[in-house]
């Protein structure tokens, strides 16, 4: 495993076409009670997700639901 960290650790990635370094590897922790892999995850910083997915405009407590 550690050679693989070394290997992966600075690399630059694509996660829906938008480029990100990869700064840390997770401990693999297999399938959950239902059979779902716990190790396909990426984790972003939240305000990068948010520029690149909605634009530059930063979200209010006021944009949330409407009635």
């Amino acid at each position: 495993m550690c050679s693989l960290m070394e290997k992966i650790l600075g690399q630059m990635i694509r996660f829906n076409n938008i480029p990100f370094k990869v700064i840390g590897v997770l401990v693999e922790k297999g399938e959950n009670t239902f059979g779902q892999d716990q190790d396909d995850v990426v984790i972003a910083p939240y305000t990068t997700v948010q520029k690149t997915h909605f634009g530059n405009r930063l979200f209010k407590s006021s944009d949330g639901i409407r009635s």
